[in-house]
C-alpha cells in the first residue's frame, strides 16, 4: 500500500511505480496541455459513451495500455531474435504473434457453443443424486457437481 494513494473513492496507482521518472519521458503535462495519448483515451471514452468516470481510471487505462504494448514489443523483439535478426528489429509479423500469445495468456475464451453442449451432455447423462425425503428446502446438488462458481474454467484437456 505503500506506492498508491487514494483519491475520494478511486486508487491511484502511480505510473512510474514510485520510481524516479524514466529519462526521456516528457515532464508531466500541464492542465492546459495534455499528452496525446490522454487525448486519445478520453475520445475513446467518449466514443464510447463513458462521461462518468473517476479521473484516477484514464491513468490506469493509460497505464494498462503503455504495459501491455512494451511487453507486446519485447515479446516480438525476443521472437525476431529468435527467428535470426538483429536485436531491435522486428516484423509485424513478431508482433501478431506477441499479441496472440498474450490475449492466450491473459483472456480466456469461453468454450464454443459445440463443448459447451457436449459439456452439458455429459453433466445431464448422470442421475440426480438421491435427496433425503425429511429435508427441508430448496434441494440442489452438491457444489462439486454443479456450474455455478462464478469463475468456472472448462479444462477440454481430460
Amino acid at each position: 500500500a505503500a506506492n498508491h494513494k487514494q483519491s475520494d473513492n478511486c486508487w491511484c496507482y502511480p505510473m512510474s511505480g514510485g520510481q524516479e521518472p524514466v529519462k526521456g519521458l516528457a515532464a508531466p503535462h500541464t492542465s492546459m496541455q495534455q499528452p496525446p495519448l490522454q487525448s486519445s483515451m478520453q475520445q475513446l471514452l467518449h466514443s464510447l459513451l463513458l462521461e462518468d468516470y473517476e479521473p484516477c481510471a484514464l491513468q490506469q487505462l493509460m497505464g494498462w495500455t503503455f504495459r501491455y504494448v512494451t511487453d507486446v514489443l519485447l515479446d516480438a523483439e525476443a521472437y525476431s531474435v529468435h527467428a535470426g535478426k538483429q536485436p531491435g528489429m522486428i516484423s509485424s509479423e513478431h508482433v501478431l504473434l506477441a499479441m496472440q500469445a498474450r490475449s492466450a495468456l491473459y483472456f480466456s475464451q469461453p468454450p464454443s457453443q459445440d463443448e459447451a453442449a457436449a459439456l452439458a451432455q455429459g453433466v445431464n447423462d448422470r442421475d440426480l443424486p438421491v435427496f433425503p425425503r425429511n429435508k427441508i428446502g430448496l434441494h440442489i446438488p452438491d457444489d462439486k457437481d454443479c456450474l455455478l462458481a462464478p469463475s468456472w474454467e472448462l479444462d477440454l484437456r481430460s
